[in-house]
């Protein structure tokens, strides 16, 4: 559990590092990205009833993350709902994943799986 614990820290350490020095300003917030019905669109930056295969992944990146902060793991479903909202805020600071949020996550990720 120890080493779980610790894992988890030093993954959360790593995800502030990048996104300190690599993440995009708050103004993308403001970028509409409505196409149609709930949870059809999955262009950045992906927000509240985003949807499809970038809103999947970001959950799957987000899970590992979560739990050592003491959240539940995400449904990963595709749909960017409030609780989706609700890691994205937990881990990024604010409610939405721009671009480089999702690809600092996702390196974050592949370097952890090695």
């Amino acid at each position: 559990i120890f080493i779980i614990v610790g894992v988890g820290l030093v993954v959360a350490a790593l995800l502030v590092y990048f996104l300190f020095f690599f993440g995009e300003s708050k103004d993308v917030a403001d970028a509409d990205n409505s196409v149609g019905g709930k949870y059809t669109d999955d262009r950045f930056p992906l927000k509240r009833n985003s949807g499809g295969a970038n809103v999947r992944a970001l959950q799957t990146y987000l899970n590992p993350l979560l739990v050592p902060n003491g959240s539940k793991e995400l449904t990963v479903d595709g749909k960017f709902g409030p609780k989706t909202e609700a890691a994205c805020e937990l881990i990024f600071g604010e409610k939405i994943c721009t671009e480089a949020n999702f690809n600092n996550i996702k390196a974050l990720a592949a370097s952890a799986s090695k």
